[in-house]
């Protein structure tokens, strides 16, 4: 598990760093800013999956069950944070499919961080707790904050709408047809880049293997299988 989490925060950092010196090609090429932004923020996802994961609901009756689960908790929130950033700086433009795909990949972000304050708080409640109905009733509700899928449900859909967002309907059979659009928004190089930034934030994917279930592997699965679909390039005819 070690290994696993420390593999996870050197992708990340990569990532992170990735997105803060965007190539130049990324200027004025707002659909590989969104790419490549999903990525990012898909693997910020996986961290914050596997910090919830880390928290042992057992525990969190006694003071320092809930001081380890307070620490994951932080930990997940600074990267909700950090993806709710990345995601809320302008891309493409008012208005635009891509501007609006954003926003929507931004939407989970803003519920688990929403979340994950709640059960901190609840969990800060505690250590006053009158009674043991009470302590009882605030470990339940902290549980069902952190089991909750909805976020969870809306990055899926969200990272469809992504896909969506990347295609070209412009140059669509019927203009503005999502089903009779033939081209991506992406050159070449672009898909390549983005196709390998999932890969390594994701290795699985490598293999073709499916995201068995979790939800950030499973949405990284949904736009990996999406780029490899045969589209035409941006520059193709």
């Amino acid at each position: 598990m070690r290994a696993i989490t420390t593999a996870l925060v050197v992708l990340l950092g990569v990532a992170t760093a990735a997105a803060q010196s965007a190539p130049a090609a990324a200027q004025g090429r707002p659909a590989f800013e969104l790419a490549q932004a999903t990525v990012t923020a898909l693997t910020l996802a996986a961290s914050i999956e596997q910090s919830i994961d880390r928290i042992d609901r057992n525990r969190l009756g006694d003071q320092s069950g809930r001081f380890e689960a307070t620490t994951e908790a932080r930990r997940a929130l600074g990267r909700s944070q950090e993806a709710n950033s990345l995601l809320g700086r302008p891309i493409g433009a008012p208005d635009s499919a891509i501007r609006k795909a954003a926003a929507a990949m931004r939407a989970p972000f803003n519920q688990l961080s929403s979340g994950l304050n709640d059960a901190i708080r609840t969990w800060e409640k505690l250590d006053r707790a009158s009674d043991d109905n009470e302590a009882v009733d605030l470990v339940r509700s902290s549980t069902a904050l952190l089991a909750n899928e909805g976020p969870w449900e809306r990055l899926g859909q969200a990272t469809i709408g992504v896909t969506h967002a990347l295609l070209d309907v412009e140059r669509a059979a019927v203009r503005g047809d999502l089903k009779s659009a033939r081209h991506l928004q992406l050159t070449k190089v672009e898909r390549e880049t983005v196709i390998a930034s999932l890969k390594k934030s994701f290795p699985r994917l490598s293999t073709n293997a499916r995201g068995g279930g979790r939800p950030a592997e499973a949405s990284a699965t949904a736009l990996f299988e999406f780029l490899n679909q045969p589209f035409a390039n941006a520059e193709d005819p």
